[in-house]
């Protein structure tokens, strides 16, 4: 007997769920304030979870781009300190055939 009022208990359950009455089978609609603030509170949970992540990506790709960045920095930093160097800079303006020079005598100060 109690195997028939589990089958009969299920098949209600069953009958409410499709007809859209589940709410009024469990006696939620004295509480429905409750539950649509409850079912508010996790869609707002839910959507601050999923901007989190989102923003979290996008920090994780920031920091990749900066060390990449920061990696290319050096590599100019390093070359530039390369060509520094006057017999560097002399090589370079043969290789392009320029008319620039050394000077010949020291700059002269203009006084006011």
């Amino acid at each position: 007997m109690s195997e028939e009022k589990k089958q009969s208990k299920f098949r209600k359950i069953a009958k409410a769920i499709l007809k859209g009455e589940f709410v009024l089978f469990l006696k939620l609609d004295k509480y429905m304030y409750h539950v649509l603030t409850i079912l508010v509170a996790i869609i707002f949970s839910m959507f601050l979870s999923y901007k989190m992540d989102k923003d979290l990506m996008i920090l994780e790709q920031n920091k990749a781009e900066l060390e990449t960045l920061r990696i290319r920095r050096a590599q100019t930093a390093a070359k530039l300190a390369t060509m520094n160097r006057m017999t560097t800079v002399e090589r370079k303006l043969e290789e392009f055939n320029s008319e620039v020079k050394p000077p010949e005598r020291p700059a002269t100060i203009l006084d006011n």
